[in-house]
C-alpha cells in the first residue's frame, strides 16, 4: 500500500524506451535520441536520482535495435543489424564486440547469473558467450528449421531455442542437444516459458496451440492445448506461482484456464469479450479478475465446470470504462489480493477480495506517456510527451 512517487528526470534528447533490471531496483537504462534513428546512445542511471552512473554507452546501430540490462544490472547488451556488444554498466567501456553474422541479431538473453548471453541470429543460429569477455561458449548453434528466439531455465543450465518446427532445447554449457526437436504444427510465435521448476517448458505457436513439455526427456506432458483462434502473436500466457495453474487470453474474446499438469479446463470460458480480454491470474492460481469493455470489473473463483463470474459489488469508476485494451492487470509480487490496475492515467490497487480501491498507486500527470515497467510492478518509466 505503499504511495509511490514520481521522480521527474530530464534528459539531453528524445526518450526512446527504458529497461528495468530484474533484479537490482537501483538501475535502469534509458536509450536517448539525439538526430537519426541510428544516434541513439544509452545511459544507465540511477532509479532514485536519475543520475549517470557511468558515461554514455555509444553502441554501432542498424537495424532492429536490441538493449538488455543484465539481471543484476552489472552489464549491457545490445545489438543493431549485424552487431552486437557487451557493455560494462558500472563505466560504460565496450568490454566485447560479438561477430558479426550472416544476418540480424533477432534476440539477447541473459543467464540468470549474468555469467553468460545468448544470442540467436535471425533464420540461422544461436550461440551461447561469455560475460563480459564475449568468449564463445558453443560453436554456431544451427537448428533444422531457422531460429528466433532464445530463453535460459530458471536454473540457467538449459537454453530453450524457438525455431520454424519447435523447440530445441541444449545444454547452456556446452550447446549440445537435449534430445530431439520438440515439434509443433507451426512456427513457435513467443519465447519459451520454463515453469518456475524447470521441469516444464511452455510453448505456443501461430495456429493457437499450446504444448507443455517435459525438460526430462522432451515429451508432451499434455496433449496440445488449443486456445483461441488461430491468429497471429494474439494469446497471451500467465502462470501461477506454482506453474500448475495457466491462465490465457486469446483474439476470439475467450480467458480460459488450465491445469498445467493434466492439460485440462480448470473452468469452462466465461464473459467472451470483443477482442482479447484484460486478465490477471492470482499468484496461487485461485482467482482471475477479468475487465470488460462496458466498465464492469469481474472476478472468477477457479474450480470445476463453469467459472461463475462475480461482479464486485461497488459501481464501476468512469475511468474503469477506458477500452480493456488500455489496461493492464496484475498481481503484486508476493501477494495474492492486491492487484495493480494500470491504465493510461495511471496505476490503481484494488483489493481482490472486495473489489474496493487501496491506498497506494499513483496519477500520470497528463504530460507524461507509460513506456516501461518492471517485473514486479514496483518501478514505471514514465515519458514525457515531447520526449524529455
Amino acid at each position: 500500500g505503499a504511495e509511490h512517487v514520481l521522480r521527474e528526470f530530464t534528459f539531453p534528447g528524445t526518450v526512446a524506451w527504458f529497461v528495468f533490471s530484474s533484479q537490482n531496483p537501483q538501475r535502469f537504462a534509458v536509450a536517448i535520441a539525439t538526430g537519426a534513428a541510428t544516434d541513439l546512445h544509452i545511459l544507465v542511471c540511477d532509479t532514485k536520482t536519475g543520475k549517470a552512473v557511468c558515461p554514455p554507452i555509444r553502441p554501432t546501430w542498424q537495424g532492429y535495435k536490441w538493449v538488455l540490462l543484465s539481471p543484476d544490472g552489472r552489464w549491457v547488451a545490445t545489438s543493431g543489424g549485424k552487431s552486437a556488444q557487451i557493455w560494462d554498466a558500472d563505466t560504460g567501456e565496450l568490454r566485447a564486440s560479438l561477430p558479426p553474422p550472416s544476418d540480424f541479431y533477432s534476440s539477447l538473453a541473459f543467464s540468470p547469473d549474468s555469467t553468460r548471453l545468448a544470442t540467436s541470429v535471425y533464420y540461422d543460429f544461436s550461440r551461447i558467450w561469455s560475460v563480459p569477455d564475449g568468449r564463445p561458449l558453443t560453436d554456431e548453434m544451427h537448428e533444422e528449421i531457422n531460429c528466433f528466439t532464445t530463453s535460459f531455465s530458471p536454473d540457467g543450465t538449459i537454453l530453450a531455442v524457438t525455431t520454424g518446427g519447435g523447440v530445441q532445447l541444449r545444454d547452456s554449457v556446452s550447446g549440445e542437444k537435449l534430445g530431439g526437436l520438440l515439434r509443433t504444427d507451426d512456427i513457435s510465435a513467443t519465447v519459451p516459458v520454463f515453469t518456475p521448476d524447470g521441469k516444464r517448458v511452455i510453448e505456443f505457436s501461430l495456429d493457437q496451440k499450446i504444448r507443455v513439455w517435459t525438460v526430462d526427456g522432451g515429451r508432451l506432458a499434455v496433449p496440445a492445448i488449443q486456445s483461441g483462434v488461430p491468429s497471429l502473436y494474439d494469446t497471451s500466457v500467465f502462470l501461477s506461482r506454482d506453474g500448475n495453474v495457466m491462465l490465457t487470453t486469446s483474439t476470439d474474446g475467450y480467458t480460459r484456464l488450465f491445469d498445467v499438469k493434466t492439460g485440462q479446463p480448470v473452468a469452462e470460458p466465461a464473459l467472451q469479450q470483443d477482442g482479447r480480454p484484460s486478465a490477471a491470474l492470482s499468484p496461487d492460481g485461485k482467482l482471475v479478475v477479468l475487465g470488460t469493455r462496458g466498465g464492469l470489473i469481474y472476478r472468477l473463483q477457479t474450480g470445476r465446470g463453469a467459472a461463475r463470474p462475480i461482479q464486485w459489488p461497488h459501481e464501476p469508476d468512469p475511468s474503469w470504462k477506458e477500452a480493456a485494451a488500455y489496461y493492464d492487470w496484475a498481481f503484486l509480487t508476493g501477494s495474492p489480493h492486491r492487484l495493480s490496475k494500470l491504465s493510461l492515467n495511471g496505476e490503481t490497487l484494488i483489493d481482490a477480495a472486495t473489489g474496493r480501491e487501496m491506498p497506494g498507486g499513483f496519477v500520470i500527470p497528463g504530460s507524461y506517456q507509460l513506456t516501461a515497467m518492471s517485473e514486479d510492478h514496483q518501478l514505471f518509466g514514465l515519458n514525457n510527451k515531447d520526449g524529455d
